[in-house]
């Protein structure tokens, strides 16, 4: 990871923590939703290609497709989830509010 500093390391952690928690909200919504499983299957291929740009260094974000309801409605829980991680790790001082809003 490049970068200069503690808050390069704070973003890329809130970052992948956000990310993980999407990913695992996603695992569990597929666990039990077998008629959406497509759907989920894609965004959470999303996810895991995000946290692999974030393992390798990368940034960029990924383009999602313009989304049918029931896609557009997981791909916002995930996004909740996301929020709520990067939240909770604010609250827990593992990282400043100046990460979390960068990483938001």
């Amino acid at each position: 990871m490049e970068g200069d500093g503690k808050a390069d390391c704070e973003e890329h952690v809130a970052r992948v923590a956000a990310n993980q928690a999407a990913l695992d909200y996603l695992e569990r919504l597929a666990e039990s939703d077998a008629q959406h499983g497509e759907q989920l299957t894609l965004l959470q291929a999303q996810y895991h290609e995000r946290l692999a740009q974030l393992e390798s260094g990368e940034d960029s974000p990924i383009e999602l497709d313009r989304p049918v309801s029931t896609f557009r409605r997981f791909g916002l829980g995930a996004l909740q989830v996301e929020h709520q991680t990067l939240i909770d790790l604010r609250n827990k001082h593992r990282i400043n509010d100046e990460t979390l809003h960068v990483v938001q």
